[in-house]
């Protein structure tokens, strides 16, 4: 699989210092204090880019994680996940979303978040795509998905990107306890399998 052409610190930084991801960020956090502890025991991230919800989760829920689990299509951006949160993943995989082997083949998570992920999976594979998330979580766990809601042009950085009807998605597939939180152009989704 060939990596992802990012140059890492930027990629980082360009999110670190952005309000847009400030305010993201803490509506993600207000999902994540929702939640049990136990939902922190098993946690899969899938897409942890350099890793900006990692360390949020592992600042706040480290004690509670008993294995932290990532899948992403680069290599390196799961090594800068990992710098960048100060813990490694108890298992890694390089995969798409939409490759079930890679995340089912592990035990079924307690958490599973996948933070503008799906925003790059063509119309053809969302489905299956989340299918597999929801397949990966446990049957008493937790999915949180936060993905671009609103259209954005067909401008050139937006070409690869898809926006999907999460909500059809998510009941289609299965999901139940659907709770979403629109923030500007994003929607961030809480479901469960």
């Amino acid at each position: 699989m060939t990596d992802v052409a990012y140059d890492w610190d930027d990629y980082g930084s360009d999110f670190r210092d952005s309000p847009v991801y400030a305010a993201q960020e803490a509506t993600i956090k207000s999902f994540l204090r929702e939640l049990p502890d136990d939902a922190f025991a098993n946690v899969l991230e899938v897409g942890p880019g350099f890793g900006r919800i990692t360390k949020i989760i592992v600042d706040a829920y480290g004690s509670l994680i008993e294995n932290y689990r990532a899948v992403d299509v680069s290599p390196k951006a799961l090594e800068a996940a990992q710098a960048y949160a100060g813990r490694t993943f108890s298992d890694v995989r390089v995969a798409a979303v939409q490759d079930a082997d890679e995340m089912l083949n592990w035990p079924k998570s307690s958490l599973v978040i996948a933070i503008e992920v799906l925003l790059h999976v063509p119309p053809g594979d969302v489905f299956s795509a989340i299918v597999n998330l929801l397949d990966a979580t446990a049957p008493d766990g937790w999915l949180i998905t936060c993905d671009w809601t609103v259209d954005l042009g067909s401008t050139p950085i937006r070409r690869d990107n898809h926006r999907h009807d999460y909500p059809k998605l998510l009941h289609a597939a299965g999901a139940r306890e659907i709770t979403s939180s629109q923030l500007g152009l994003q929607t961030i989704y809480r479901s469960r399998p």
